[in-house]
């Protein structure tokens, strides 16, 4: 049709077949305006823009009703309807905001990750870190004694930092005390101060010097005597206490300082003299703890799994051997005790190794070492010439119980006392797995009970006891262990301190007439002698 205009069909191809309705009114003046181009456009930006920032949902309910709301219903419409699609309108999603529907959207809430509360922070294990501190070696070398965490220093160390100190006066001083490492260097720095001081005294405590005669040339040229009638005498300058000293500000000062300077320099010696005096003592103790540098290094022993030293082989008779050869073991009546008892059968790993282990239940088996002191200080009332009776309270694994029978010979009968019954049994089981460890068990020589060891025992109507050998240490000296000691008899515990910090292993000897006699030994770590578990 040309020069005619023609009907464009605005349906789709999927909309064949049913019919647009038509309207039998014109539409209202509002629908007019709304489908001229401006509102079509300003309808199109408004939609476009809800849907950029409204909800999707909403969205699409609201531009449904507002069109239900444009459109009038024809009742001549088939029962089918649909939405017509205006045409020239353009999409929704047409033109320059045709992505900003492709906004991103948040599917989840974001997960906001709040820290623990206090009781989970506290409830949390915090690992342990173990700090250590190593003391090297100085130029003392191995029998180097600390005192108050210092060396003690040699007289020459002493004698030189006081000449240095003495020499350079106060810088001398603070250079030698600063830079001390020894308590002879720190006391010869103040010695050397004090008499410092005492020097300042005595220049200040200088004679005036009087107006010099004017009769003092001779005629050769040599100094000529004073005439003694030449003098200024005035009556008027006499006064009644003329016979006393007069002391100006400067002497009081010049006393000051000379008294100072004593005090500091008899301090500092006696100081000095009371380390060296300290370190004689450490140095004259018996073996000064058995061979080993300090034998508190039990304590470290225990908590780091490590051993001061490693005496130790692939057999009993190697380990009984280092034992002997380092000194540890002294009397050859003791060796032969430990060569005829196995470390093995009572030592769950490495027995032969000169290191305590744990047996379970917070005890341990003590090292070789340890049990050797104990038979070493106690000997004389081992001996088996007589009947002996030894009571091994805390006996463990029963590897020292089995030792000492061997030492009381076949007249002697040995008790092991522990506080827990399964580790009673343990020294029990452990006896039996040799054919000797058997022998004695079925001949009564080795008795393994079950109580508690602060209150001593009583077996076979008897409490009296040659030797009493505690393998823990007790909070106090127990009066029953004392009552149940034989006359003469001996005692190996050892005892914590008055603050529960140190512990030291005691002595205890009964002469013939009941006097006890207590004599300290060294310093050891043992576990505690405490109350048995329940259900023990």
């Amino acid at each position: 049709m040309a020069g005619g205009y023609e009907r464009v069909n605005a349906h789709d191809e999927e909309d064949h077949g049913l019919s647009q309705p038509t309207p039998s009114s014109p539409p209202p003046s509002f629908h007019s305006r709304s489908s001229s181009p401006n509102s079509r456009r300003h309808q199109q930006v408004d939609s476009t823009l809800a849907d950029a920032f409204d909800d999707d949902d909403d969205n699409t309910d609201d531009e449904f009703d507002d069109r239900q709301r444009h459109h009038f219903a024809n009742p001549n419409a088939d029962s089918v309807q649909r939405t017509a699609r205006v045409m020239g309108g353009g999409g929704a999603t047409d033109g320059v905001f045709a992505n900003m529907s492709a906004r991103p959207e948040r599917q989840d809430a974001e997960k906001e990750e709040q820290p623990p509360t206090y009781e989970q922070a506290a409830a949390d294990a915090v690992p342990p870190y173990w700090e250590t501190t190593i003391f090297a070696p100085g130029m003392g070398g191995a029998d180097e004694v600390y005192v108050d965490g210092l060396p003690v220093g040699s007289v020459f160390s002493f004698i030189w930092n006081g000449m240095i100190s003495t020499s350079f006066q106060l810088v001398g001083f603070l250079l030698t005390y600063l830079l001390h490492s020894t308590h002879a260097a720190k006391n010869g720095s103040r010695a050397g101060l004090g008499i410092t001081l005492i020097q300042y005294g005595f220049y200040m405590k200088a004679d005036p010097v009087g107006d010099a005669p004017s009769n003092m040339g001779g005629q050769d040229g040599y100094a000529a005597p004073p005439d003694p009638n030449s003098h200024d005498f005035d009556e008027h300058e006499v006064t009644d206490g003329g016979d006393t000293l007069d002391f100006s500000g400067g002497d009081w000062l010049a006393y000051v300082l000379m008294i100072v300077g004593w005090f500091i320099l008899i301090k500092s010696t006696v100081e000095y003299l009371k380390a060296r005096r300290h370190e004689q003592l450490v140095l004259q103790t018996h073996d000064r703890g058995l061979g080993v540098p300090n034998c508190s290094l039990e304590c470290i022993r225990l908590v780091l799994g490590h051993c001061a030293v490693r005496y130790g082989s692939d057999s009993n008779r190697a380990l009984v051997d280092n034992l002997y050869e380092a000194g540890l073991i002294k009397s050859p009546i003791v060796k032969d005790a430990f060569l005829k008892v196995d470390r093995a059968d009572y030592a769950p790993h490495n027995p032969y190794k000169d290191c305590p282990q744990s047996i379970g239940h917070s005890a341990t088996i003590s090292a070789p070492h340890m049990h050797a002191s104990a038979i070493e200080y106690c000997l004389a009332y081992l001996s088996p010439d007589k009947e002996r009776r030894v009571l091994d309270i805390g006996s463990g694994s029963g590897y020292l119980t089995h030792i000492l029978a061997e030492m009381v010979g076949d007249k002697g009968t040995v008790v092991g006392l522990e506080h827990i019954r399964e580790l009673r049994d343990l020294g029990e089981r452990n006896a039996q797995k040799s054919a000797r460890g058997r022998q004695l068990l079925e001949a009564g020589r080795i008795k393994f009970r079950h109580g508690d060891g602060r209150k001593g025992w009583v077996e076979d109507g008897k409490s009296d006891w040659d030797v009493i050998h505690v393998g823990a240490s007790a909070r106090i000296l127990h009066e029953e262990l004392l009552e149940q000691l034989k006359a003469p008899g001996c005692m190996f515990i050892p005892v914590d301190d008055e603050h529960g910090i140190d512990q030291s292993v005691w002595r205890i000897e009964k002469d013939a007439k009941g006097e006890i006699t207590r004599q300290r030994l060294f310093g050891v770590r043992y576990v505690p002698l405490t109350d048995p578990p329940r259900g023990s």
